[in-house]
């Protein structure tokens, strides 16, 4: 061992160095400059942590990233050995996957829409050497994932310095000879400091810039070296490069012909454009543009070129983008180029007989970089003597770039300078824009939007216009372009995209602020971009801002279409100005804009909303004269208005002639006429109707003939029918049906079913519907909550209530009018009327007003207790806070007063409420006679019992009990008789209290008595005969 060359052993340890992937990029792991391992490992652990699923990571342009994605996936499992698993896929091995960019992407989708759930902890890191990889996913996949992107760039010149001396130079505590070692590390620094050398590297990374063939590159060049000098010598390096730098596509190149070489070049221009894929009839415009450009002499006809296309997929040197379309003429199949731009560069370059390689004379681009912990590119001036080489790529990245970054005057002049070449352009400023110190500006974003606009790349233009609206810059942006810094048809353009953009992400505020600005200054939207805009402000709420913009439009002379003229009816209708809606139509038809069906549907829906039933069934009946087909959408809207109105023999018969004419009937048409049945006190009927209740109605048949499946809405409408005939049980077992047909009850069924179990009395059921809501994690709204609550007040312990209401306020559900009425009322019934006002204050601070019901019950409090002063007092309150009193506020004034023989306050009552236009009712006037009774004006009490009678308000039983009582007070029993004779001939049925007024003094004159009961007996058997015979006909 003693006697082996020690330059044999060197050779094996460069080799076996270059060869060990853990040790080549160990140095470039370790940089300060590109911590790619740190990075990488951090972003994976967060995207673990954070996120659990669905991250999706990529890695691009070849550098050695797979190498340092194992060492990263290492380092994890290292650190964690029990927690991660690692699992390699490839989208290689799925055809139609074609690298997961394209195709249909079930690989990604898949993988992805598996990592959802909520149990599924994972994260996806793919790689990739496209930078826009991300960008050509489809909407679905990208839908499904959070993605960080760590870019792995060429190595710069430094980081190769470094790698070369990292491999190369010898350790000095090796088993080699210290001298040997010494000797050959100064040769090999001479040779690194040589320019010739570094000429060389350039050369090889111009041709090929990954690190993985660059150590192929170097395994070549120590390989060579001289055993018996044992030194590396600047031969070796060069023949290594010219070993590399015979390919067979360069050799395939250097035999193509010149027309050959003039279409690899145009397909390579295509693909600068953002072009990927192209057929041969789009390389011949390319070709032409080329030719038109530099004014070459040597212009080929089609049929030639068409040859040379066809030789150039003999060589391998393009191919077909797949096997689709094997039937299409050669020329319409889309093809792909199989050589890079080094490989065309070199070929060019070498090709010294060929008119083209005077273009190639520029070095070759490298990719350039968009992360922010790398150096921009510096781009190079094109123009139209520029070779074609020029046109493909931006050139290597520099430094000196970098005060773009914080000077926007300075990045509108590089813009300017490349804007012929708009690909490098549209890279460059997004690698400006990428780094988080990047002073932005209005100018730099219209100057960017121009280059793409004039190029007509839409795709581009629109991210670039994303990017604005994601920084707020939008308004100072469209005003840059409406003011005319470009080009009137290019801005014009371009603040449509714009308003597009803005529309689509709902953003009305940019949306007005675009379109009124662009409107001053004469720039006339699009009238498709004025429709989403009118569309959003009705869809708010905002009609008169909507009918500002029309009148705008119209003024500005834009046509409204169709869709301007349907949008606003619907706003019309909304807004219950059906009159005004039928005046639009009238002015569309003027300027020969037909109406069509939506136009139709539109306001009949309208006109049904008013309940211009008539009119609405009269436009349908004009549409269908015209010539259009009423819909199911057109009957919908009719049927439910007549069902809501309790017509339902007209909804029926509509019905029948929706089917008559084709129309199926939907499921909001079966929701609707079972809602009128149930909702009129038809139930009976309905079932009849539908079918048996107990199979769950035959409706359910009948709907799955017909395609359709019944919803919520009509288990929810069926069960509450039910529930008013108190066919609880029945009602119980359509739920468990509905579960069954595969329907989820909502909240509405279950308040449906609390709400009537509570009216009901069953307030034990009640809780139970209430505490299984909330075990299927349905969370109650406010009118779920306010009717548990008025049946724990009705029927339960008021503690609950008010516990119920502090769990409804937690739950971001705060106290309504309705509910604070429901506890003011308790409250006063129990008569702490103290804290009835502090409830009354803490809604107030709560910005509610409180209405005429919680005064009426605060009132009515301090007249059960006797107040009258304070009654008045809160009366007056009331009236102080322009709170109309109701008749029934009226009502217990008069009639507290009344019977505490105020009738001045009662009378003064009853006219201020008449005055104010509140309608006395039989119980207001009951209150008046009864006062008016006590105190013997019979008078007076006979006047206001003709008033009531004239006004059209019948007397009830206890207004006749009322008279009748003080008429035999006062002993007089013909009236008392002839009224009690007047009630049973109106068929008013005495009670208790009217036979007992009757009879309370018969022990006076019993005689006289006698004879009276004697008549009043056969007046009585005369009432019993009648009401028998009553009863019997309604049997």
């Amino acid at each position: 061992m003693g006697g082996e060359n020690p330059a044999e052993k060197a050779l094996i340890l460069l080799r076996t160095r270059l060869c060990d992937p853990n040790f080549i990029f160990r140095p470039l792991c370790e940089s300060s400059d590109s911590n790619y391992r740190s990075g990488l490992s951090h972003q994976a652990q967060v995207f673990g942590v954070e996120f659990g699923n669905g991250g999706v990571q990529q890695l691009n342009s070849a550098s050695g990233k797979i190498a340092v994605l194992d060492l990263v996936i290492g380092d994890l499992l290292q650190e964690y050995p029990d927690s991660i698993t690692v699992i390699r896929l490839s989208g290689l091995l799925h055809s139609d996957e074609n690298c997961a960019l394209k195709g249909k992407q079930l690989l990604l989708y898949n993988l992805l829409d598996a990592l959802q759930s909520v149990t599924s902890q994972a994260v996806v890191i793919g790689v990739s050497c496209r930078l826009d990889a991300d960008q050509l996913l489809e909407k679905r996949v990208i839908s499904r994932f959070s993605n960080r992107k760590l870019l792995f760039l060429p190595p710069s010149k430094e980081d190769i310095q470094r790698l070369l001396e990292y491999i190369l130079l010898l350790p000095t505590d090796s088993s080699l000879p210290t001298d040997y070692v010494v000797e050959f590390n100064a040769k090999l620094q001479n040779i690194l400091a040589d320019e010739k050398f570094k000429e060389i590297i350039n050369t090889y990374l111009n041709f090929d810039s990954t690190v993985k063939d660059f150590l192929r590159y170097l395994f070549r060049a120590v390989s060579n070296m001289d055993l018996q000098s044992g030194m590396l010598s600047l031969e070796n390096f060069k023949t290594a490069l010219s070993n590399i730098q015979r390919h067979p596509k360069m050799e395939s190149i250097k035999d193509c012909s010149i027309l050959e070489l003039y279409l690899l070049v145009c397909m390579k221009r295509l693909e600068v454009k953002e072009q990927n894929s192209y057929n041969f009839t789009a390389v011949m415009k390319e070709y032409k543009c080329v030719h038109d450009s530099f004014q070459t002499s040597d212009y080929y006809a089609k049929n030639v070129c068409l040859r040379a296309f066809e030789h150039l997929l003999l060589r391998g040197l393009i191919e077909f983008m797949d096997n689709r379309g094997q039937n299409q003429s050669v020329e319409y199949r889309p093809v792909k180029l199989l050589i890079s731009f080094q490989q065309l560069h070199q070929g060019l370059k070498s090709y010294r007989s060929c008119p083209l390689s005077r273009y190639a004379s520029s070095p070759p681009p490298s990719t350039p970089p968009r992360h922010h912990h790398l150096s921009p590119p510096p781009p190079t001036t094109a123009t139209s003597s520029s070779p074609p080489s020029a046109f493909l790529s931006p050139s290597s990245s520099s430094h000196r770039f970098r005060p773009v970054i914080s000077d926007p005057d300075l990045l509108l002049r590089v813009l300017s300078q490349i804007q012929t070449r708009p690909a490098i352009a549209l890279r460059f400023f997004r690698w400006v824009q990428s780094h988080p110190d990047v002073t932005r500006s209005e100018f730099v974003f219209c100057v960017m939007l121009e280059i793409l606009a004039r190029n007509h790349m839409v795709r581009s233009a629109y991210w670039v216009v994303e990017k604005v609206t994601s920084l707020d810059m939008t308004r100072a942006v469209a005003s840059v372009l409406i003011r005319d810094y470009v080009f009137a048809r290019v801005s014009d353009k371009l603040l449509d995209l714009i308003l597009f953009v803005c529309a689509k992400k709902l953003l009305l505020e940019q949306c007005l602020s675009i379109f009124d600005d662009m409107i001053r200054n004469g720039v006339v939207p699009d009238v498709i971009n004025c429709n989403r805009i009118v569309r959003m402000l009705r869809d708010k709420g905002m009609g008169g801002r909507a009918k500002q913009v029309y009148r705008m439009m119209c003024e500005a002379g834009i046509k409204p279409t169709i869709v301007t003229y349907n949008t606003m009816l619907d706003l019309f209708c909304k807004q219950g100005d059906v009159r005004e809606a039928v005046g639009l139509v009238s002015e569309m038809q003027k300027v020969g804009c037909v109406p069509n069906d939506v136009t139709y549907n539109v306001l009949i829906s309208g006109l049904a909303k008013k309940g211009e039933m008539e009119e609405a069934v009269g436009l349908m009946q004009d549409m269908v004269k015209a010539g259009l087909r009423a819909s199911a959408y057109t009957y919908n809207s009719l049927i439910c208005e007549y069902c809501k109105r309790g017509m339902l023999e007209e909804a029926l018969s509509l019905w029948e002639e929706m089917e008559a004419r084709g129309a199926a009937p939907t499921v909001v048409a079966y929701n609707s006429i079972i809602y009128g049945l149930c909702k009129w006190s038809r139930v009976t009927e309905a079932k009849d109707w539908l079918g048996d209740i107990w199979n769950a109605f035959l409706l359910f048949d009948e709907l799955r003939h017909r395609g359709l499946t019944p919803t919520v809405v009509t288990f929810n409408t069926l069960m509450d029918g039910l529930c008013r005939l108190g066919e609880f049980e029945f009602a119980l077992q359509l739920k468990k049906e509905m579960v069954n047909q595969g329907v989820s009850p909502d909240v509405f069924t279950y308040t449906i079913l609390v709400n009537r179990y509570c009216k009901a009395g069953n307030l034990s059921k009640a809780r139970e519907l209430f505490d299984e809501m909330l075990h299927n994690g349905l969370q109650p709204d406010r009118f779920a909550y306010n009717t548990r609550i008025v049946g724990e007040l009705d029927l339960g312990d008021p503690s609950k209530a008010f516990n119920m209401q502090e769990e409804m306020q937690a739950k971001g559900l705060p106290p309504d009018l309705f509910i604070y009425n429901v506890f003011v009322d308790v409250i006063c019934k129990l008569g702490n009327l103290k804290e009835a006002y502090i409830l009354v204050q803490k809604m107030i601070r709560n910005d509610l007003v409180p209405d005429h019901v919680i005064f009426t019950s605060i009132i009515h409090a301090y007249l059960v207790n006797g107040r009258l002063r304070k009654a008045r007092e809160v009366f007056d309150e009331m009236l102080s806070k322009d709170i109309l009193p109701s008749v029934v506020t009226y009502t217990i004034m008069i009639h507290a007063h009344a019977a505490k023989g105020k009738l001045e306050l009662a009378s003064m009552y009853f006219s201020e409420m008449q005055e104010k236009r509140v309608l006395p009712n039989v119980v207001t006037y009951n209150a008046l006679i009864n006062g008016l009774c006590k105190v013997m004006r019979m008078g007076q009490a006979y006047e206001f019992f003709t008033q009531m009678e004239e006004k059209g308000i019948l007397p009830n039983k206890y207004t006749y009990t009322i008279l009748i009582n003080e008429n035999c007070n006062i002993g007089n029993w013909e009236e008392a008789l002839r009224l009690y004779k007047q009630m049973l001939d109106r068929e008013i049925e005495p009670d208790f209290c009217t036979h007992s007024a009757l009879f309370k003094q018969l022990h006076r004159d019993y005689e006289l008595h006698a004879a009276k009961a004697i008549l009043l007996q056969a007046a009585y058997i005369r009432w019993s005969y009648t009401a028998n015979d009553l009863l019997n006909g309604c049997c």
